[in-house]
């Protein structure tokens, strides 16, 4: 993945490179996880919730991000 970025961000040095969580399977702290693996890598998250029952996962996660990699 990281030499695929790095192809993308020498052709157009202002691309923004955003990776996508859902709610779908697992919990916070998979969220986390999955976020630390790439987050050198991207600029930024996008959330998908699967339902409202969801939107306190969501919190918690951005609140996690926010302390975490928010600049």
């Amino acid at each position: 993945m990281k030499s695929q970025i790095e192809i993308l961000k020498a052709v157009n040095p202002d691309i923004r490179i955003i990776t996508e969580l859902s709610t779908n399977k697992g919990s916070v702290s998979d969220m986390e996880k999955s976020f630390s693996m790439v987050a050198q890598y991207v600029d930024g998250v996008t959330v998908w919730q699967e339902s409202v029952n969801d939107l306190s996962q969501v919190k918690r996660f951005l609140e996690w991000y926010n302390q975490n990699y928010r600049q």
